[in-house]
């Protein structure tokens, strides 16, 4: 049985489905996820720099982060007319807690919550086409020098690039998967110094 596939055989492939694995171990979070191909391959995102990537399976009970694609909720608070230094220490007080729990309390003492959504960019990601992968040499480097993988960055046919960061600090929300709108938003975060696998095989 077929352990591993080369990288170059992922260009042309279709993402159908995503599942992660997530765990929490001392004070960070963990993530890794299982990427479907074509309905029929599973792999995780590919190390930056690797010549192959490893064949797995999702866990019978995954959960696929296709099945809501729905935007993410989130919560703006105001206040209404008070005291500046009463206001000031609710702030500090809803601020922590929005953090910790995800969520602020709705409408006491004068807080208002107003409602707004972020895109969630994973519908950008369902059903398309791989055109390229991209690294960084700084990312080989760290996991020649300290044994920390990196995953490189998953190119689309309509743009969009998806990484993962393996593990974050708890309750960060950073572990996980990454989806970025074009390449220039990976350039304005990591320069432009990157590789791309089809220049590479030419």
């Amino acid at each position: 049985m077929q352990q591993a596939m080369k990288i170059e055989d992922i260009i042309g492939k279709i993402v159908t489905d995503i599942y992660p694995e997530n765990s929490i171990v001392d004070d960070l979070d963990f993530c890794e996820c299982t990427i479907e191909l074509d309905k029929n391959i599973f792999i995780g995102i590919p190390t930056a720099g690797s010549e192959e990537i490893l064949l797995k399976e999702p866990k019978q009970d995954a959960v696929s982060l296709f099945a809501d694609l729905s935007d993410i909720p989130g919560y703006h608070i105001t206040y209404g007319e008070d005291d500046s230094n009463q206001r000031k220490k609710r702030s500090i007080f809803y601020n922590l807690y929005q953090f910790l729990f995800g969520h602020g309390i709705a409408h006491q003492d004068g807080i208002i919550l107003t409602k707004h959504y972020t895109e969630n960019r994973l519908k950008h990601v369902k059903d398309r086409r791989i055109v390229d992968y991209l690294w960084y040499a700084e990312d080989i480097a760290e996991y020649e020098n300290f044994g920390v993988r990196s995953p490189g960055y998953i190119l689309f046919d309509n743009g969009y690039l998806m990484t993962e960061v393996f593990f974050a600090p708890h309750g960060t929300g950073c572990a996980g998967l990454h989806v970025y709108e074009s390449i220039n938003d990976v350039i304005n975060f990591r320069g432009n110094d990157y590789f791309k696998l089809t220049d590479k095989k030419g």
